[in-house]
């Protein structure tokens, strides 16, 4: 591990970017790491942009290969200084608590102290002033995080890589697909409860953006008959899919609390378990927005890409890569 007096700089041209631009800077702390962290994402967001953050830590690392990406969250850029974000800060199994909630960046890097990769983005044609509205609008009820949801969209992750492996067209294939879209059906909430890229990908829509996206983590294991806005969601190879707006419910008062509890490993099956059983016995058509994962809004249009860095925690290192907007 190399350490200076300073530190050091080293550009290079990005391979898959001409007009961009890739440095590397090594530090002697992780505090100054981490204000390096800070200080670039103050300096790159926008209100309107989204932020996808990933993370080095094992769980992280584990989404990672179920999603084959580098994003495990997402969140939205609201104010010099602040974010919107939905997340399970109390971490635990119940679907009742924690959610979407503004924070502010120092609390929200502390709160992903592990980053791997940051990038933002930013969509164009974003009416700014209209996406606030939205998210102030939607803040006036409480939004809970679908812990239960998210697991069982991990779980049809996990089952169609499974089904990919197996031969086109086979019992095993076509029993597989079917448990994807009963896992699909299972995690369906419309807009009760929102994960991180639901919430992100609902604003948008509240606000008039028409985002299209090329390609669909789950997509092509809904060939058992899912449809979504009256058509199909794209098969394999996939197709760009046109994304509809929702329809839009009656905001209810309420106030979000932010906790973390330490969850015992019995109760939190107890909660998981009791989720799931709920999920079961509430039928709600899925959207679109209830399958939407980081990576999926990661390479939809019109997102572009204005800044990403890949944080190296035990070389205290920052490799940036910027894009200039067209």
């Amino acid at each position: 591990m190399r350490r200076g007096n300073r530190q050091q700089f080293s550009e290079a041209a990005s391979p898959n970017q001409a007009d961009g631009s890739a440095s590397s800077s090594v530090f002697h702390t992780s505090d100054e790491l981490d204000a390096a962290v800070q200080r670039w994402l103050r300096d790159t967001i926008q209100p309107g942009d989204m932020v996808l953050v990933g993370g080095s830590t094992v769980v992280s690392r584990f989404i990672q290969r179920r999603l084959n990406s580098d994003y495990t969250h997402a969140a939205l850029v609201t104010g010099e200084g602040t974010i919107v974000e939905s997340y399970d800060y109390r971490l635990s199994m119940g679907e009742n608590d924690d959610g979407v909630t503004e924070t502010n960046l120092t609390d929200f890097h502390a709160r992903h102290a592990k980053i791997g990769v940051l990038s933002v983005y930013r969509p164009e044609g974003l009416d700014v002033n209209a996406v606030l509205e939205q998210i102030q609008r939607h803040s006036q009820r409480h939004i809970p995080y679908p812990t239960a949801g998210m697991v069982v969209l991990t779980l049809a992750v996990t089952t169609t890589r499974i089904a990919d492996r197996q031969r086109r067209g086979s019992l095993r294939e076509r029993l597989l697909r079917r448990l994807v879209v009963s896992q699909i059906n299972m995690a369906a909430d419309g807009d009760k409860q929102m994960h991180c890229a639901e919430y992100v990908t609902r604003m948008y829509w509240s606000a008039g953006l028409a985002l299209h996206f090329r390609q669909l983590t789950l997509a092509h294991s809904n060939d058992g008959g899912l449809v979504i806005h009256d058509r199909p969601v794209a098969t394999r190879p996939a197709k760009e899919v046109d994304v509809e707006q929702t329809r839009r419910r009656r905001p209810q008062r309420s106030t979000a609390t932010m906790s973390i509890v330490a969850r015992s490993a019995p109760l939190a099956a107890f909660d998981l378990c009791r989720s799931l059983a709920k999920r079961r016995g509430d039928r709600t058509p899925v959207d679109l927005a209830d399958v939407v994962f980081p990576p999926d809004l990661a390479a939809a249009a019109p997102m572009v890409q204005v800044g990403r860095i890949q944080v190296d925690h035990r070389e205290l290192t920052i490799r940036s890569l910027n894009r200039a907007l067209p």
